[in-house]
């Protein structure tokens, strides 16, 4: 936090209360293109599907046409893992740069973005001092309100 410093006629006032630090600048970042499954060496199933794991009795599968509140998460949250680098560019930096989502569906953006609200919940995590990647799980992980639809999937109130 910074204090206020008022300066009144030839008096410097100091004030006692606390000034939130603005927001940092936004990182300067462009998220590397999309591999696409087949680049990633991923077999293509009889369903379109690709295969990714068997378990016992269950295989995983990736269904590449899957667009919902969930891809619009992993879209978010990915976007910005991928920002952020140490020494390099903060997590904060990166929330300032992602693209905010213009739409309420988000997981019909063109591009990956994460909703306004996300990311003023996330500046008010840390303005209550959370550590950086805290108030990013809590934000996206544990509360999830911040993207439409996700708590309705994940069949919380």
């Amino acid at each position: 936090m910074n204090r206020l410093f008022c300066l009144l006629g030839p008096v410097l006032l100091v004030l006692g209360c606390d000034k939130p630090s603005p927001p940092p600048e936004p990182a300067l970042y462009t998220p590397p293109p999309r591999l696409k499954p087949e680049e990633a060496g991923l077999t293509r199933l009889a369903n379109g599907n690709y295969f990714l794991m068997a378990a016992p009795g269950a295989t995983l599968q990736y269904d590449p046409t899957l667009k919902d509140p969930l891809t619009a998460l992993a879209a978010c949250s990915q976007w910005l893992v991928g920002c952020f680098s140490p020494n390099e560019r903060t997590l904060d930096a990166c929330v300032e740069a992602v693209p905010a989502c213009q739409t309420p569906s988000p997981w019909e953006e063109a591009a990956p973005c994460c909703p306004s609200a996300c990311k003023d919940q996330y500046r008010q995590q840390r303005q209550g001092t959370a550590d950086a990647f805290a108030a990013l799980d809590a934000v996206l992980f544990v509360d999830g309100s911040c993207l439409p639809g996700v708590n309705a999937l994940l069949g919380k109130p």
